[in-house]
């Protein structure tokens, strides 16, 4: 479901929950005598798991960008290494070019199983070339070295991509939505026989929902974001 739908949706159950309680309020199940702090029952509920879901979406954005830094800097590492005497003449700068916009295109589409097969594809040759003996005729010291970084950015970028086709569960969404309905009638209901009182006090907490479920439901679709900083590293590497 789009974000903006969920974020509409709150707005919905709001309008219904006042509408709900002030035509209650003109029959015999008017309900009368909830005080104001019963709402901070629901309410703890609600605040706990949105702040839970909230988190966990944070916490997930801030570990892409530590990654894509991380990729940023092993490209880096793998273009300088990959000019030293013996690695030139093997072909490693063309091989790290290839890779590296072999996977921009991926970042760009990532989706697309053609592309990620040409990533992998210039992935397996740049190994293939490395790991020859006498590729680099500084030794073996700093071979390791380049296979280490070629190592330590093949983990990263496997690790971002996992991460970026995560997303907040649908049923921690749903449980976010039902524990927020419950608060404003909860809130509603400890307004009753004051109409004003209880569309403000609703609507004011309607909008903070709304919010939140904005930037809930949104995260699923934050790939394409998350995703942009390994595609500017692999430009930046290959000098594009």
């Amino acid at each position: 479901m789009p974000a903006i739908a969920w974020s509409l949706l709150t707005l919905l159950s709001g309008a219904l929950a006042c509408l709900l309680v002030t035509r209650l309020d003109r029959t015999r199940w008017a309900v009368r005598g909830i005080v104001g702090p019963y709402f901070a029952a629901p309410a703890l509920l609600f605040g706990f798991f949105t702040s839970s879901a909230l988190g966990d979406m944070w916490t997930r954005q801030a570990r892409l960008a530590a990654l894509a830094s991380g990729e940023a800097s092993a490209l880096g590492s793998l273009r300088r290494l990959a000019l030293e005497p013996g690695a030139a003449a093997a072909g490693l700068p063309a091989l790290v070019d290839s890779m590296a916009g072999a996977e921009a295109q991926v970042v760009s589409a990532p989706d697309d199983a053609t592309r990620a097969a040409a990533a992998s594809a210039a992935e397996a040759a740049l190994y293939a070339t490395a790991v020859k003996p006498g590729c680099f005729a500084a030794g073996s010291a700093v071979q390791a070295q380049f296979l280490a970084s070629l190592e330590r950015l093949r983990d990263s970028r496997h690790e971002r991509r996992h991460l970026g086709h995560a997303h907040v569960p649908t049923a921690k969404l749903v449980m976010v939505l039902v524990l927020g309905v419950f608060t404003q009638l909860a809130i509603a209901w400890c307004h009753a026989g004051n109409t004003r009182a209880t569309w403000l006090g609703v609507l004011l907490f309607s909008l903070s929902f709304a919010t939140a479920m904005l930037a809930l439901g949104a995260d699923g679709r934050a790939t394409a974001i998350s995703q942009g900083p390994p595609a500017q590293a692999a430009a930046t590497s290959t000098g594009r």
